[in-house]
């Protein structure tokens, strides 16, 4: 199947869940309090068991484990989450994408590749949060 044939099927592309609309919300909202976000995160079992691992990883060296969505959410910090909750939705929608119209590991390369292009970029033109741009 090649690209013209996937768009003319009758293959489904789904929207995004609304865990991310409904986190999406509670970011763009300057009162939302961490328990909000978290109760957003913890309605997703997926997403959560996400966060959760990424918490108690060798990468944040907690001495004891983390089993709160609440106190995960403030230790990864907005940033961190948001991007997680992005990562998380935008890979479970790549899911069952035929290799014959989309190479993941490629995509995957390339996306890597931009972002650390943007990053040098922003670097070298004086951007301060050089992680992160809406």
């Amino acid at each position: 199947m090649n690209a013209q044939e996937f768009f003319q099927s009758d293959i489904q592309i789904p929207s995004l869940p609304d865990v991310y609309y409904d986190f999406k919300d509670a970011m763009d909202n300057p009162e939302a309090s961490f328990e909000e976000i978290s109760d957003v995160i913890a309605t997703d079992p997926g997403l959560s068991a996400r966060l959760l691992r990424i918490v108690n990883s060798a990468y944040f060296g907690f001495p004891s484990e983390i089993s709160s969505i609440r106190h995960a959410t403030s230790v990864v910090g907005l940033e961190q989450l948001n991007n997680l909750v992005i990562s998380t939705v935008i890979i479970d929608r790549f899911k069952g994408i035929p290799d014959s119209i989309m190479n993941m590991q490629s995509f995957w390369k390339h996306s890597i590749a931009c972002g650390m292009g943007a990053k040098i970029i922003s670097s070298h033109a004086g951007e301060a949060n050089k992680e992160f741009f809406l």
